[in-house]
């Protein structure tokens, strides 16, 4: 009887321990998770490169975001850059405004910020996976394969990633991620429709109250 009892008591430990054990593994898991993961995707030519930058929302919806792509200015220059005015506006659907134009006046960074106030619908935000918020074109300077690296748009008290809660992410350990940028080689600007076999064998050659809202959500 007292050996049964010494077994169910090294048992109760073991299960205890176990319990224990899983349960710091899935608050681990939580603690990890990001709310905001950002990411790249890049495609190259000899000549030019492509990159989109991602997000992928996890929970919170966005009402803003700010991110910075910084490069090697003896690699690359901008040629072009634009944000995703589809989906980061103010305004409504049929009535489109779009926030401040990417910053790439200093060489080696470019600036991409955006907000999304319908009017319509004020709570929604932005939500899912792969939500595109900006492409910048590159032009190559040398042979040399770029590389990349995500940040946080601006600093000084500004706020970058604000949920439609209004969590500010930039202040939360751990709330925004930014990952990796991947490079792929290919058509930089593969056309619309594809080319015909015949004369193209190898593919183309490539209001008042919404400004109100805009300082408020922007720290400015």
């Amino acid at each position: 009887m007292q050996t049964m009892k010494v077994c169910l008591g090294i048992f109760g430990s073991i299960a205890a321990l176990i319990i224990s054990l899983v349960l710091v593994t899935l608050s681990c898991e939580k603690a990890l998770a990001a709310t905001v993961d950002v990411y790249g995707e890049g495609v190259y030519t000899e000549a030019n490169l492509t990159l989109d930058v991602y997000a992928d929302i996890n929970s919170e919806n966005l009402i803003s975001y700010g991110v910075k792509v910084n490069y090697n200015p003896d690699e690359l220059s901008v040629a072009k850059a634009e944000k995703n005015e589809s989906v980061w506006y103010f305004g409504n659907e049929s009535s489109k405004h779009p926030y401040v134009d990417p910053d790439t006046s200093i060489p080696g960074e470019v600036v991409i910020i955006g907000g999304k106030l319908n009017i319509d619908t004020p709570t929604d935000g932005v939500s899912g996976k792969k939500v595109l918020l900006g492409k910048v074109n590159f032009n190559r300077k040398t042979g040399t394969l770029p590389t990349f690296a995500l940040s946080l748009g601006k600093s000084n008290n500004y706020k970058n990633f604000v949920t439609t809660t209004n969590s500010i992410l930039d202040d939360l350990s751990g709330a925004v991620n930014f990952g990796a940028v991947t490079l792929s080689a290919g058509q930089a600007n593969p056309p619309t429709t594809p080319p015909s076999p015949v004369t193209n064998t190898e593919g183309a050659k490539s209001s008042d109250s919404n400004l109100c809202f805009i300082s408020t959500a922007f720290g400015k």
